[in-house]
């Protein structure tokens, strides 16, 4: 796992992102603008929760629910042909979409392929494309998605009756907070960026030892580390990351843990992405509950069947092609994907750009 591309071309463009939000609507402002919200979470009770994701038998066959991966830029398309839109959210054999997540492109595809294969060819390229994946491709707007993704969530909401799923490089309560204004009902904590995050953290406060005037225990340490001089960064980050030199994970789990309870609180689901096996641990740490985790289908086995389980297809469907025969085709596929992969209570697709 490449940490250093991860915190370079992730973590830190999000803290900037998040910095300049909050210098234009302080948090405890857009707190209040909460009351104000046309929306609510509409999952905050575990039962209807349940009721609607757990798998379902239908023809002594048991069916997994149907969620679509969009991207902002998927939105845009989408809006320019309404028949396009209703195709992308239901179709032609009533295999209804139960829920979109919306997620800036780049922070999904690498359940696709090897997410190390993913990082070593994207080093010195933001246009390469994974192979066997057709619609991964790094978006060079991806920082400009990431600052759209809560005005997609309040047009999804409008225009669909699926349920909603912000994802991203989710990394502050400011974003939580986002969210539940702007309508969505869950929200993706991904583990590999926050353990990234805690990486950082780590680095910059050895990089800093010895500077005493900045609180490195706190949360303004990240968000305003654009104070930190480059040179700092781009030293801390010239060394290759292993996790095991430090000690990141109470920083991570800390994080963890307060992001599940500030987005339960407001009534949304937060869904924990696993990618690694190493990573499932975590789960045990947790100080609440949670219902809702993504993971690749070679760990959905170790998982309990107490959880709902989501996962990536293996497969991409080509919403633009209006055709009964790519239905049926695309049919069996998620047909077959439901029976190689028993416990999947949501089979996640994406569609072809």
């Amino acid at each position: 796992m490449d940490y250093n591309h991860i915190i370079q071309h992730y973590i830190i463009p999000q803290l900037k992102i998040i910095e300049s939000k909050k210098q234009e609507i302080p948090q405890n402002m857009l707190g209040r603008m909460l009351a104000y919200s046309c929306f609510m979470p509409r999952l905050s009770d575990i039962a209807y929760l349940y009721e609607n994701f757990r798998c379902m038998e239908k023809d002594d066959f048991i069916f997994a629910h149907k969620g679509l991966c969009i991207s902002p830029s998927d939105v845009s398309k989408l809006l320019q042909d309404c028949n396009v839109l209703h195709k992308a959210l239901n179709d032609d054999l009533n295999n209804e979409t139960l829920c979109v997540l919306l997620d800036s492109v780049d922070t999904y595809i690498p359940f696709y392929a090897s997410r190390d294969n993913f990082l070593t060819s994207n080093k010195n390229s933001s246009n390469s494309t994974i192979s066997n994946s057709p619609s991964a491709t790094i978006n060079t707007n991806s920082s400009l998605e990431e600052y759209t993704l809560p005005d997609c969530i309040g047009i999804l909401r409008r225009l669909s009756s699926a349920f909603i799923a912000q994802g991203g490089v989710i990394l502050d309560s400011y974003q939580i907070l986002e969210s539940a204004i702007a309508g969505a009902d869950m929200v993706i904590i991904d583990v590999t960026l926050l353990r990234s995050y805690a990486l950082f953290a780590c680095l910059i406060k050895e990089g800093l030892a010895d500077i005493s005037s900045l609180d490195l225990a706190s949360d303004d340490i990240f968000s305003n580390h654009a104070r930190l001089d480059s040179n700092i960064i781009n030293k801390v980050l010239s060394i290759p990351i292993n996790p095991k030199n430090y000690k990141h994970k109470n920083i991570l789990l800390d994080n963890l843990n307060n992001l599940i309870s500030l987005a339960t609180n407001l009534g949304l689901v937060p869904i924990i992405r696993i990618q690694a096996k190493e990573d499932l641990a975590l789960l045990l740490g947790l100080k609440q509950a949670i219902d809702c985790v993504i993971v690749p289908t070679n760990l959905i086995s170790l998982l309990p069947n107490s959880y709902l389980i989501f996962s990536y297809a293996s497969y991409f469907n080509d919403k633009n092609l209006n055709n009964t025969n790519v239905d049926l085709e695309m049919n069996s596929k998620f047909k077959q994907f439901c029976l190689d992969n028993p416990g999947v209570d949501m089979v996640i697709e994406s569609i072809v750009n």
